[in-house]
Order: C-alpha cells, then structure tokens, then sequence
C-alpha cells in the first residue's frame, strides 16, 4: 500500500500559474501513480489531500 500525504499541495498541483518546485514533485508522483497500471489509486479531499 502507498499512502500519500498533501498531494494537494493547497490546489497548487492543478493550478497552472504558480508551481514550485514542491508542487512540480507532487504532480510528478500523482501522474506516476495515476498511469502505473499495476496500481489501483483513490485521492481523499481530507485536509491537503490524500492518496491511497
């Protein structure tokens, strides 16, 4: 099981007009999780966000 926390990152991972360098990681780890086909993956809007 991977957990991850403030995948979020405050809507900064979505938002186009400002990504640090922070956000640019986490957005990098959503789209790996996202498009790995041996995982199955959820993300909770609990807090900054979390992925299961």
């Amino acid at each position: 099981m991977i957990v991850g926390e403030n995948i979020l990152q405050g809507g900064r991972v979505y938002d186009n007009s400002y990504i640090d360098f922070q956000s640019e990681k986490m957005l990098f780890f959503n789209q790996r999780i996202a498009n790995d086909p041996n995982l199955e993956s959820i993300i909770l809007p609990v807090g900054q966000g979390l992925s299961i």
